[in-house]
């Protein structure tokens, strides 16, 4: 087994941790960044959520040498010919050089290797391969992370792509979890003022899916009785699915955040073309400010979509630890 492989069996578990942190304070992305760059042996990486209207970041966080990273942010990064392929990427899978090339057809390989871009940065800076996941492809937005390599790493094995694959679901509820919060984050300064303050419903509930907090909106939501209810001070799922596979999640991330992975992310909460959906995160470990409660273990989110019927999206937390 690859050393990276052999590291992550005991880095893993932190790197995660780190992950759901982030989202409640963006200030330490960098930090993750660079634990997720060094378990995979990476020289840069950059993680980013596009807003594909204005072409503009709607997040954006990278780590490695300033000296290699400014370049390629100011002269090169128009440039890189590669992002044409998102569309057909796998969500949480890796790519490599390698595999982009078979994904975007014969001619990929010369071109890149023409370029300017390859000619006057990668080829000084001595860069070498990369993994690349899609975290997020919608019609308003794209999200990926990238972890870029030198050729003294080793060449990226099977069980390297194995690897980051197992990291990429906690990733991509993170940046999905946090797209959601950003416009709100930027007023508030503490998590519960996001909450508080989201046109979104939110809710917080134990591990026994006891309700700890409602916001406003949640609070309305709860009162319609519809696909969303509090029985005995429980919150409760119309739909048997969406009952069974959230207090699933719930269960799960307060055993082991890092054992979540993929679960509990895009749960129907209806039998509809256009469900409500859920995302569970985990919050066992996050600090005081994070946790809006020492028992919170779920939340509620609303994202209504342009040009379709509204959709409320629900995000159950896992349980702080007393």
């Amino acid at each position: 087994m690859s050393s990276l492989a052999g590291t992550a069996g005991r880095a893993l578990p932190q790197v995660v941790e780190a992950i759901y942190d982030s989202i409640a304070d963006v200030g330490r992305w960098q930090a993750t960044l660079e634990a997720i760059c060094s378990l995979a042996e990476g020289q840069l990486a950059m993680l980013a959520v596009i807003d594909t209207i204005s072409s503009s970041a709607r997040f954006s966080v990278s780590c490695g040498d300033p000296a290699v990273l400014e370049p390629l942010k100011h002269d090169y990064g128009s440039q890189v010919p590669f992002y044409a392929a998102v569309p057909k990427m796998e969500i949480d899978v890796p790519f490599t050089v390698d595999s982009i090339y078979a994904l975007q057809g014969p001619d990929t390989r010369q071109r890149w290797l023409e370029s300017r871009i390859v000619r006057e940065w990668v080829q000084p800076n001595r860069l070498d391969d990369f993994f690349w996941v899609a975290l997020m492809k919608r019609p308003t937005r794209i999200g990926t992370l990238m972890v870029v390599t030198d050729k003294d790493r080793r060449q990226i094995s099977s069980e390297d792509l194995e690897l980051v694959c197992l990291l990429a679901p906690h990733v991509r509820r993170a940046v999905t979890i946090g797209d959601l919060f950003e416009a709100e984050r930027r007023k508030a300064e503490i998590f519960r003022s996001i909450i508080e303050s989201l046109d979104h419903p939110v809710l917080i509930v134990a591990e026994d899916m006891t309700i700890i907090f409602a916001n406003p909106t949640a609070e309305a939501l709860l009162a319609e009785n519809i696909s969303v209810a509090c029985v005995r001070g429980q919150l409760s799922f119309t739909y048997a699915n969406a009952n069974a596979a959230i207090g699933r999640a719930v269960q799960l991330g307060t055993r082991d955040e890092f054992a979540l992975g993929p679960c509990g992310i895009n749960i129907p909460l209806a039998k509809t073309a256009v469900p409500a959906v859920a995302h569970v995160m985990p919050l066992a470990r996050r600090e005081i400010s994070a946790r809006i409660s020492q028992r919170a273990a779920a939340a509620r989110v609303k994202a209504p979509r342009r040009g379709r019927p509204q959709s409320r999206r629900w995000t159950p937390l896992r349980r702080c630890s007393d």
